[in-house]
Protein backbone atom coordinates (compact mmCIF):
# COMPACT_ATOMS: atom_id res chain seq x y z
CA UNK A 1 0.00 0.00 0.00
CA UNK A 2 0.91 3.78 -0.66
CA UNK A 3 2.02 6.01 2.05
CA UNK A 4 -1.12 8.38 2.45
CA UNK A 5 0.69 11.63 1.54
CA UNK A 6 1.82 10.02 -1.80
CA UNK A 7 -1.74 10.07 -2.82
CA UNK A 8 -2.71 13.80 -1.10
CA UNK A 9 -3.35 16.44 -3.02
CA UNK A 10 -0.17 18.95 -2.64
CA UNK A 11 2.81 20.00 -4.57
CA UNK A 12 5.23 17.82 -6.51
CA UNK A 13 9.14 18.60 -7.64
CA UNK A 14 8.04 16.74 -10.79
CA UNK A 15 4.71 15.51 -12.43
CA UNK A 16 4.61 13.25 -15.33
CA UNK A 17 3.60 14.56 -19.35
CA UNK A 18 1.30 11.65 -20.10
CA UNK A 19 -1.33 13.81 -17.73
CA UNK A 20 -0.76 17.03 -16.97
CA UNK A 21 -2.22 20.30 -17.49
CA UNK A 22 -0.66 23.73 -18.06
CA UNK A 23 -2.65 27.28 -19.16
CA UNK A 24 -1.63 27.45 -22.73
CA UNK A 25 -0.31 31.39 -21.97
CA UNK A 26 2.04 29.58 -19.59
CA UNK A 27 3.18 27.08 -21.70
CA UNK A 28 3.76 29.64 -24.77
CA UNK A 29 5.57 31.97 -22.43
CA UNK A 30 8.25 29.11 -21.65
CA UNK A 31 8.49 28.52 -25.32
CA UNK A 32 6.86 25.00 -25.26
CA UNK A 33 8.57 21.95 -24.44
CA UNK A 34 12.62 22.32 -25.14
CA UNK A 35 13.52 21.60 -28.79
CA UNK A 36 16.88 20.12 -27.86
CA UNK A 37 15.32 17.08 -26.91
CA UNK A 38 14.13 14.35 -29.25
CA UNK A 39 10.90 12.52 -29.91
CA UNK A 40 10.06 11.67 -26.17
CA UNK A 41 10.97 11.66 -22.18
CA UNK A 42 12.84 14.01 -20.31
CA UNK A 43 10.81 17.30 -22.23
CA UNK A 44 8.21 17.47 -19.62
CA UNK A 45 10.77 16.92 -16.80
CA UNK A 46 12.53 19.62 -17.89
CA UNK A 47 9.47 21.92 -18.38
CA UNK A 48 8.57 21.40 -15.01
CA UNK A 49 12.06 22.31 -13.88
CA UNK A 50 11.72 25.56 -15.96
CA UNK A 51 8.17 26.67 -14.65
CA UNK A 52 9.40 26.39 -10.81
CA UNK A 53 12.01 28.30 -11.94
CA UNK A 54 9.55 31.19 -12.71
CA UNK A 55 8.35 30.71 -9.17
CA UNK A 56 5.08 28.55 -10.11
CA UNK A 57 4.50 25.19 -8.23
CA UNK A 58 3.39 21.95 -9.63
CA UNK A 59 0.33 20.54 -7.68
CA UNK A 60 -0.45 16.77 -7.49
CA UNK A 61 -4.37 15.75 -7.71
CA UNK A 62 -5.07 12.14 -7.16
CA UNK A 63 -8.43 12.47 -8.23
CA UNK A 64 -7.71 12.54 -11.70
CA UNK A 65 -7.30 9.20 -13.32
CA UNK A 66 -6.30 8.16 -17.00
CA UNK A 67 -6.32 4.90 -18.38
CA UNK A 68 -2.14 4.58 -19.70
CA UNK A 69 -1.28 1.38 -21.92
CA UNK A 70 2.42 1.71 -20.62
CA UNK A 71 5.44 1.58 -23.18
CA UNK A 72 2.72 0.85 -26.49
CA UNK A 73 4.43 3.56 -28.49
CA UNK A 74 7.93 1.17 -28.12
CA UNK A 75 9.13 4.51 -27.47
CA UNK A 76 11.71 3.35 -24.52
CA UNK A 77 14.01 2.24 -26.80
CA UNK A 78 13.75 5.01 -29.52
CA UNK A 79 17.78 5.56 -30.54
CA UNK A 80 17.58 9.30 -29.22
CA UNK A 81 16.99 8.42 -25.35
CA UNK A 82 20.62 8.70 -24.26
CA UNK A 83 20.86 12.18 -26.30
CA UNK A 84 18.01 13.01 -24.15
CA UNK A 85 19.66 11.46 -21.32
CA UNK A 86 22.93 13.36 -21.28
CA UNK A 87 21.36 17.08 -22.29
CA UNK A 88 18.94 17.13 -19.37
CA UNK A 89 22.12 15.91 -16.97
CA UNK A 90 24.13 18.68 -18.37
CA UNK A 91 21.32 20.89 -18.50
CA UNK A 92 20.52 20.20 -14.86
CA UNK A 93 22.42 17.86 -13.13
CA UNK A 94 26.12 18.60 -13.97
CA UNK A 95 25.74 22.22 -14.02
CA UNK A 96 24.21 21.88 -10.61
CA UNK A 97 21.12 23.95 -12.02
CA UNK A 98 18.62 21.47 -10.58
CA UNK A 99 19.89 21.71 -6.80
CA UNK A 100 17.42 24.36 -5.80
CA UNK A 101 14.54 22.65 -7.48
CA UNK A 102 14.53 18.94 -5.37
CA UNK A 103 14.61 18.55 -1.81
CA UNK A 104 16.82 15.86 -1.00
CA UNK A 105 20.04 17.54 -1.15
CA UNK A 106 23.26 15.61 -3.20
CA UNK A 107 25.14 13.37 -0.51
CA UNK A 108 28.34 14.69 -1.45
CA UNK A 109 27.22 18.55 -1.45
CA UNK A 110 26.93 20.53 -4.82
CA UNK A 111 29.90 19.73 -7.62
CA UNK A 112 32.60 22.41 -8.08
CA UNK A 113 31.63 23.55 -12.07
CA UNK A 114 35.05 24.38 -13.59
CA UNK A 115 34.99 24.02 -16.94
CA UNK A 116 32.14 25.40 -18.77
CA UNK A 117 31.51 25.97 -23.27
CA UNK A 118 29.51 28.25 -24.08
CA UNK A 119 28.30 27.84 -27.40
CA UNK A 120 26.52 30.53 -29.92
CA UNK A 121 28.04 30.55 -33.41
CA UNK A 122 26.44 33.82 -34.64
CA UNK A 123 25.67 36.64 -35.95
CA UNK A 124 28.12 39.53 -34.36
CA UNK A 125 25.23 41.53 -32.44
CA UNK A 126 23.73 38.02 -30.93
CA UNK A 127 27.58 36.68 -30.29
CA UNK A 128 27.88 40.03 -28.38
CA UNK A 129 24.31 40.01 -26.40
CA UNK A 130 24.96 36.01 -25.72
CA UNK A 131 28.35 36.84 -24.06
CA UNK A 132 26.49 39.51 -21.64
CA UNK A 133 25.79 35.99 -19.55
CA UNK A 134 29.62 35.49 -18.76
CA UNK A 135 29.53 37.13 -15.91
CA UNK A 136 26.70 36.00 -14.27
CA UNK A 137 28.36 32.69 -14.81
CA UNK A 138 31.27 33.46 -13.38
CA UNK A 139 29.52 34.91 -10.43
CA UNK A 140 27.06 31.47 -10.23
CA UNK A 141 30.29 29.36 -10.77
CA UNK A 142 33.48 31.20 -9.23
CA UNK A 143 35.95 28.60 -10.00
CA UNK A 144 35.36 28.15 -13.91
CA UNK A 145 36.88 28.62 -16.44
CA UNK A 146 35.04 29.46 -19.94
CA UNK A 147 35.53 28.44 -23.65
CA UNK A 148 33.06 30.04 -26.24
CA UNK A 149 32.60 28.80 -29.37
CA UNK A 150 31.56 30.64 -32.01
CA UNK A 151 32.47 32.23 -35.84
CA UNK A 152 32.65 35.67 -34.53
CA UNK A 153 35.60 35.50 -32.35
CA UNK A 154 36.47 39.42 -32.61
CA UNK A 155 33.32 40.14 -30.73
CA UNK A 156 34.98 38.65 -28.14
CA UNK A 157 38.66 40.09 -28.17
CA UNK A 158 39.65 40.63 -24.22
CA UNK A 159 36.74 39.63 -23.07
CA UNK A 160 37.97 39.36 -19.30
CA UNK A 161 35.59 35.93 -18.42
CA UNK A 162 36.70 34.09 -21.77
CA UNK A 163 39.70 31.50 -20.92
CA UNK A 164 39.69 30.83 -24.91
CA UNK A 165 37.73 31.25 -28.11
CA UNK A 166 37.74 28.10 -30.26
CA UNK A 167 35.44 27.60 -33.58
CA UNK A 168 32.87 24.68 -33.92
CA UNK A 169 35.49 22.55 -35.32
CA UNK A 170 37.36 22.38 -32.47
CA UNK A 171 34.72 20.99 -29.47
CA UNK A 172 35.77 18.42 -27.74
CA UNK A 173 34.22 17.02 -24.10
CA UNK A 174 33.47 19.24 -21.05
CA UNK A 175 31.77 19.11 -17.85
CA UNK A 176 29.00 21.65 -18.45
CA UNK A 177 28.13 23.11 -22.13
CA UNK A 178 25.24 25.91 -22.13
CA UNK A 179 24.23 26.29 -25.48
CA UNK A 180 23.06 29.13 -26.67
CA UNK A 181 22.46 28.65 -30.02
CA UNK A 182 18.82 29.44 -30.98
CA UNK A 183 17.57 30.03 -27.32
CA UNK A 184 16.10 33.36 -28.47
CA UNK A 185 14.55 32.15 -31.62
CA UNK A 186 12.73 29.41 -29.95
CA UNK A 187 11.66 32.05 -27.46
CA UNK A 188 10.13 34.92 -28.70
CA UNK A 189 7.85 35.68 -26.09
CA UNK A 190 11.37 36.89 -24.23
CA UNK A 191 13.41 39.77 -24.88
CA UNK A 192 16.94 38.47 -26.43
CA UNK A 193 18.81 39.15 -23.14
CA UNK A 194 15.97 37.23 -21.10
CA UNK A 195 16.30 34.21 -23.69
CA UNK A 196 19.72 33.98 -23.00
CA UNK A 197 20.11 34.26 -19.09
CA UNK A 198 17.31 31.40 -19.11
CA UNK A 199 18.90 29.39 -20.99
CA UNK A 200 21.85 29.42 -19.04
CA UNK A 201 19.87 29.33 -15.87
CA UNK A 202 21.37 33.08 -14.43
CA UNK A 203 19.93 36.11 -13.20
CA UNK A 204 19.09 38.51 -16.47
CA UNK A 205 20.04 41.32 -13.50
CA UNK A 206 23.65 39.88 -12.87
CA UNK A 207 24.28 39.81 -16.57
CA UNK A 208 26.50 42.76 -18.88
CA UNK A 209 27.67 43.33 -21.90
CA UNK A 210 31.44 43.83 -22.34
CA UNK A 211 33.41 45.10 -25.68
CA UNK A 212 36.77 46.21 -25.83
CA UNK A 213 38.18 49.53 -27.22
CA UNK A 214 41.60 49.94 -29.19
CA UNK A 215 43.33 53.69 -30.23
CA UNK A 216 41.69 54.67 -33.73
CA UNK A 217 43.40 55.25 -36.65
CA UNK A 218 41.38 57.82 -38.23
CA UNK A 219 41.23 60.99 -36.61
CA UNK A 220 37.24 62.42 -35.64
CA UNK A 221 35.95 65.53 -34.39
CA UNK A 222 35.10 65.94 -31.17
CA UNK A 223 31.21 65.83 -31.58
CA UNK A 224 29.92 63.57 -34.30
CA UNK A 225 26.89 61.33 -35.45
CA UNK A 226 27.23 57.63 -36.51
CA UNK A 227 24.97 56.47 -39.14
CA UNK A 228 25.00 52.94 -39.76
CA UNK A 229 23.09 52.04 -43.13
CA UNK A 230 22.30 48.09 -43.13
CA UNK A 231 22.81 46.85 -46.36
CA UNK A 232 19.63 44.34 -47.12
CA UNK A 233 21.44 42.64 -49.83
CA UNK A 234 22.44 39.10 -49.97
CA UNK A 235 19.26 38.90 -46.90
CA UNK A 236 16.19 37.52 -47.31
CA UNK A 237 14.75 39.54 -44.22
CA UNK A 238 12.70 42.52 -44.77
CA UNK A 239 11.46 45.51 -42.95
CA UNK A 240 14.26 45.07 -40.55
CA UNK A 241 16.54 48.07 -42.35
CA UNK A 242 15.18 51.45 -43.07
CA UNK A 243 15.78 52.67 -46.91
CA UNK A 244 18.91 53.83 -47.90
CA UNK A 245 17.36 57.02 -49.72
CA UNK A 246 15.68 58.16 -46.80
CA UNK A 247 18.83 57.47 -44.63
CA UNK A 248 20.68 59.38 -47.24
CA UNK A 249 18.00 62.28 -46.51
CA UNK A 250 18.86 62.27 -43.22
CA UNK A 251 22.60 62.13 -43.81
CA UNK A 252 21.93 65.38 -45.69
CA UNK A 253 20.24 67.49 -43.44
CA UNK A 254 22.60 66.94 -40.90
CA UNK A 255 25.49 68.23 -42.91
CA UNK A 256 22.91 71.08 -44.03
CA UNK A 257 23.01 72.09 -40.07
CA UNK A 258 26.59 71.60 -39.94
CA UNK A 259 27.02 67.90 -38.24
CA UNK A 260 29.32 65.83 -38.59
CA UNK A 261 28.69 62.44 -39.58
CA UNK A 262 30.59 58.99 -39.53
CA UNK A 263 29.22 55.95 -41.37
CA UNK A 264 30.17 52.66 -39.54
CA UNK A 265 29.68 48.76 -40.89
CA UNK A 266 30.70 46.30 -43.64
CA UNK A 267 32.06 47.38 -47.16
CA UNK A 268 28.93 46.41 -48.81
CA UNK A 269 26.48 48.53 -45.99
CA UNK A 270 24.87 51.77 -48.13
CA UNK A 271 26.62 54.63 -48.81
CA UNK A 272 25.02 57.35 -47.56
CA UNK A 273 26.56 60.11 -47.98
CA UNK A 274 28.68 60.01 -44.32
CA UNK A 275 31.39 63.02 -43.90
CA UNK A 276 33.14 60.34 -42.56
CA UNK A 277 33.11 56.66 -44.41
CA UNK A 278 34.65 53.96 -41.94
CA UNK A 279 32.40 51.53 -43.61
CA UNK A 280 34.38 48.32 -44.23
CA UNK A 281 37.99 50.18 -41.81
CA UNK A 282 37.39 49.70 -38.82
CA UNK A 283 38.61 46.48 -36.51
CA UNK A 284 36.06 45.55 -33.92
CA UNK A 285 38.25 47.52 -31.05
CA UNK A 286 37.89 50.67 -33.06
CA UNK A 287 34.39 49.96 -34.03
CA UNK A 288 33.76 50.13 -30.57
CA UNK A 289 35.95 53.20 -29.81
CA UNK A 290 33.51 55.04 -32.57
CA UNK A 291 30.45 54.14 -31.05
CA UNK A 292 32.19 54.99 -27.29
CA UNK A 293 32.72 58.74 -28.32
CA UNK A 294 29.82 59.01 -30.78
CA UNK A 295 27.39 62.22 -29.64
CA UNK A 296 24.43 60.39 -31.64
CA UNK A 297 23.75 56.64 -33.12
CA UNK A 298 21.26 56.84 -36.08
CA UNK A 299 20.68 52.87 -37.58
CA UNK A 300 18.83 49.54 -37.15
CA UNK A 301 18.90 46.62 -35.02
CA UNK A 302 22.57 45.60 -35.47
CA UNK A 303 25.89 45.07 -33.82
CA UNK A 304 26.57 49.05 -34.14
CA UNK A 305 23.39 49.11 -32.19
CA UNK A 306 24.45 47.14 -29.31
CA UNK A 307 27.65 48.75 -28.96
CA UNK A 308 25.84 52.36 -28.94
CA UNK A 309 23.49 51.27 -26.33
CA UNK A 310 26.26 49.57 -24.49
CA UNK A 311 28.30 52.66 -24.14
CA UNK A 312 24.74 54.83 -22.98
CA UNK A 313 25.07 56.30 -26.46
CA UNK A 314 21.84 58.19 -27.17
CA UNK A 315 20.44 57.51 -30.42
CA UNK A 316 17.26 56.48 -32.76
CA UNK A 317 17.05 52.73 -34.46
CA UNK A 318 14.41 51.87 -37.05
CA UNK A 319 12.03 48.95 -36.05
CA UNK A 320 9.95 47.54 -38.20
CA UNK A 321 9.62 43.20 -38.30
CA UNK A 322 10.83 43.19 -35.01
CA UNK A 323 9.32 44.50 -31.87
CA UNK A 324 11.95 46.71 -30.12
CA UNK A 325 10.90 45.23 -26.48
CA UNK A 326 12.25 42.49 -27.52
CA UNK A 327 15.46 44.18 -27.84
CA UNK A 328 16.27 46.84 -26.02
CA UNK A 329 16.11 46.98 -22.24
CA UNK A 330 13.63 48.75 -20.36
CA UNK A 331 16.55 51.31 -19.83
CA UNK A 332 17.77 51.86 -23.27
CA UNK A 333 19.15 55.14 -24.08
CA UNK A 334 18.55 53.81 -28.10
CA UNK A 335 14.89 54.78 -28.88
CA UNK A 336 12.80 53.22 -31.47
CA UNK A 337 11.30 54.79 -34.57
CA UNK A 338 8.44 52.82 -35.95
CA UNK A 339 5.64 53.38 -38.38
CA UNK A 340 1.72 53.54 -37.29
CA UNK A 341 1.40 50.70 -38.27
CA UNK A 342 -0.77 47.57 -35.95
CA UNK A 343 0.95 44.46 -37.98
CA UNK A 344 4.48 46.05 -37.08
CA UNK A 345 6.87 42.84 -35.06
CA UNK A 346 5.51 40.14 -37.64
CA UNK A 347 8.85 38.39 -36.89
CA UNK A 348 7.90 36.77 -33.77
CA UNK A 349 4.35 35.87 -34.92
CA UNK A 350 6.30 33.69 -37.27
CA UNK A 351 6.62 30.05 -37.04
CA UNK A 352 9.25 29.23 -34.21
CA UNK A 353 12.22 29.18 -34.98
CA UNK A 354 12.59 32.25 -36.53
CA UNK A 355 15.56 33.49 -38.06
CA UNK A 356 14.39 36.02 -40.38
CA UNK A 357 11.63 37.14 -42.33
CA UNK A 358 11.86 36.60 -45.75
CA UNK A 359 7.86 38.31 -46.46
CA UNK A 360 6.07 41.15 -45.75
CA UNK A 361 2.08 40.21 -44.75
CA UNK A 362 0.63 42.87 -46.01
CA UNK A 363 2.80 43.03 -49.24
CA UNK A 364 3.95 46.95 -49.49
CA UNK A 365 6.53 46.76 -46.91
CA UNK A 366 4.82 49.60 -45.44
CA UNK A 367 7.23 49.89 -42.25
CA UNK A 368 9.65 50.65 -44.70
CA UNK A 369 8.16 53.58 -46.58
CA UNK A 370 5.62 54.74 -44.56
CA UNK A 371 8.54 55.80 -41.79
CA UNK A 372 9.42 59.32 -43.78
CA UNK A 373 12.24 61.26 -43.52
CA UNK A 374 9.96 63.90 -41.93
CA UNK A 375 8.63 61.44 -39.12
CA UNK A 376 12.01 60.07 -38.65
CA UNK A 377 13.90 63.37 -38.50
CA UNK A 378 11.02 64.99 -36.11
CA UNK A 379 11.49 62.25 -33.60
CA UNK A 380 15.19 62.44 -34.24
CA UNK A 381 15.31 65.82 -32.71
CA UNK A 382 13.01 65.12 -29.78
CA UNK A 383 15.97 62.65 -28.80
CA UNK A 384 18.29 64.83 -29.28
CA UNK A 385 17.00 67.36 -27.18
CA UNK A 386 15.88 65.15 -24.46
CA UNK A 387 19.93 64.07 -24.10
CA UNK A 388 21.10 67.57 -24.52
CA UNK A 389 23.02 67.52 -27.25
CA UNK A 390 22.91 69.52 -30.63
CA UNK A 391 21.14 72.31 -29.55
CA UNK A 392 21.52 74.36 -32.17
CA UNK A 393 20.42 72.00 -34.39
CA UNK A 394 16.89 71.01 -31.70
CA UNK A 395 16.60 74.69 -32.33
CA UNK A 396 15.32 74.26 -35.54
CA UNK A 397 12.37 72.66 -37.08
CA UNK A 398 14.04 71.14 -39.59
CA UNK A 399 13.55 71.53 -43.14
CA UNK A 400 12.07 69.22 -45.60
CA UNK A 401 15.18 68.51 -48.48
CA UNK A 402 14.79 66.75 -51.47
CA UNK A 403 15.57 63.53 -51.74
CA UNK A 404 18.86 62.49 -53.50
Amino acid sequence: ACPDDVLAVGEREMVTGCCFMIRKSLFDYMGGFDHNYRIGYWEDTDLCMRVREEGYKIMFQPASVIKHKLSASGSGGHPYMKHNVDHFHNKWVNSARIDDLVWVPRPCGRPAIKDVLVKRFGANGDVFLAAGILPALKKKWPESQITFCTACRDVLNDNPYVKRVINPGEITAHQTVVNLDLAYEYHPNWSISEAYAKAAGVRVEDCSTFIATTKLRTDLPAEYVVIHGRSSAGSSWVGKNWRQEYLREIVYRLKENNVHTVSVGCYGDWDVGAGTDLRGRTVMGELATVMKKASFFIGADSLPMHIANHFDVPGVCFFGAVSPERILHPRSTIMPVRADLGCLGCHHRKRIPCVGTDSCDRGDLACEKDLTPDLFWERMLEVMSGARIFASLTGQPGKLLPLL
